[in-house]
């Protein structure tokens, strides 16, 4: 039915929702080093993995993995729910 496409139809986040986010990628750069930042940084902004890899001056591989380090750093800053 229609409802099964509804978790494909981006949600914009409320004020608290989007401040809270704010604070959390806050978090989750500020522990990092330059590269890992710029990797996560143009990555939000849209870029391929091509791209920030040649921004880099690293692999594909390498971007990817530092995605992935990242990503389960994210998993760790943010609570599990109750």
């Amino acid at each position: 039915g229609e409802g099964a496409t509804d978790h494909l139809t981006p949600r914009h986040p409320g004020p608290d929702e989007a401040a809270a986010l704010a604070d959390l990628l806050e978090t989750l750069l500020a522990g990092l080093d330059e590269r890992p930042r710029l990797v996560v940084s143009m990555r939000l902004q849209g870029h391929t993995l091509e791209e920030i890899a040649a921004a880099c001056g690293v692999t594909d591989k390498t971007v990817s993995n530092i995605l992935a380090q990242l990503r389960e750093r994210l998993g760790r800053l943010i609570p599990e729910e109750e």
